[in-house]
């Protein structure tokens, strides 16, 4: 999936290795918070529904959280992707 690829790729640009995270992409979410998506241990889960009300592009959620899973937290001032807010990554392009 192309989204998948953009999100790595960044990262990889990045000189991070990413090979051997997970992505699974959801439909919807079951929490009724504005959570986009999460990370646990190599697997990112992000939700198409809340990234679509939210006007983060799927590419930039999936990268935020790959960014976790790199061990960076919201606010990362050297990572713009690592905003913690949806509202901040709304618009934003990798």
């Amino acid at each position: 999936m192309k989204e998948i690829e953009n999100a790595k790729a960044y990262w990889s640009s990045r000189g991070y290795d990413v090979t051997k995270v997970k992505v699974n992409i959801r439909g919807s979410t079951p929490f009724s918070k504005p959570v986009i998506g999460f990370q646990v241990n190599d697997t990112v889960t992000v939700y198409r529904d809340k990234a679509e009300e939210y006007g983060v592009n799927l590419d930039v959620a999936i990268a935020h959280e790959i960014g976790h899973y790199l061990g960076f937290r919201h606010y990362d001032s050297s990572h713009a992707i690592m905003r913690g807010a949806a509202t901040q990554l709304r618009g934003m392009k990798l």
